[in-house]
């Protein structure tokens, strides 16, 4: 029997806590995952698997597509004494939008194909052009699209109920950085641009228990991508 589903799924996130290298990581491929707060390494059931655990791919049925998008809203702020007086500076902006797509195809009853196209790094932040920290950063943004295709496979009779992945991610990554320069009490500015190609693999392994119905045990591998 052949079955074809499509998921669609929005998730928005207010960002609000300091921002570190992670505060521009977008974790959410989704919605079902983000309610389980990511823990789905072993209990994905849709093809957003090529995220979450790969090897889950090959109990999907037919061909499946998920896709969902993010809505990332920055709020930051900070205070500072300027003169002798508190100075309150807020981020400024719209907010971002990141989509993400997930397709899976089951070929045969151990093999299944996927393919994702996802940014697990796309927030940015900016800020007023002349607040008091303007020579530290104005805008900042760091991008990362990931295209990632998949082979899942299941090894039956050998090792019932294991299930395993190999991916590799091809990876575009971009970054923008402006900034202030103080020359006294006069300002210059500084801009910076940069581009980058990179690819890693990723490794999963998805065990169903045939004696518990309930225990699965999921184990995923990522490779560090140098930019």
């Amino acid at each position: 029997m052949k079955v074809s589903k499509l998921f669609v799924a929005v998730s928005c996130f207010f960002v609000t806590s300091s921002a570190y290298a992670a505060g521009f990581s977008i974790g959410s491929q989704g919605a079902s995952q983000t309610g389980k707060a990511g823990a789905s390494v072993a209990s994905v059931d849709d093809a957003s698997a090529n995220f979450f655990n790969p090897a889950a791919l090959v109990k999907l049925e037919g061909t499946q597509a998920y896709i969902g998008s993010s809505i990332v809203f920055i709020d930051a702020q900070f205070t500072q004494d300027v003169d002798g007086s508190d100075v309150l500076t807020k981020t400024v902006g719209d907010p971002v939008i990141i989509p993400h797509l997930h397709l899976s195809h089951r070929l045969d009853e151990d093999t299944a194909l996927g393919m994702a196209v996802f940014i697990p790094f796309g927030a940015s932040s900016a800020w007023p052009e002349n607040h008091p920290q303007s020579d530290v950063a104005i805008t900042q943004s760091l991008k990362t699209g990931f295209i990632s295709p998949t082979v899942a496979y299941t090894l039956g009779e050998s090792f019932p109920g294991l299930h395993i992945s190999g991916s590799l991610d091809f990876v575009l990554a971009q970054f923008n950085m402006r900034r202030n320069i103080r020359f006294g009490s006069d300002y210059g500015s500084l801009e910076a641009d940069a581009a980058a190609f990179g690819w890693g693999a990723r490794f999963g392994l998805l065990y169903d228990s045939e004696d518990y119905e309930n225990m699965h045990l999921g184990l995923t591998f990522r490779s560090p991508v140098h930019l």
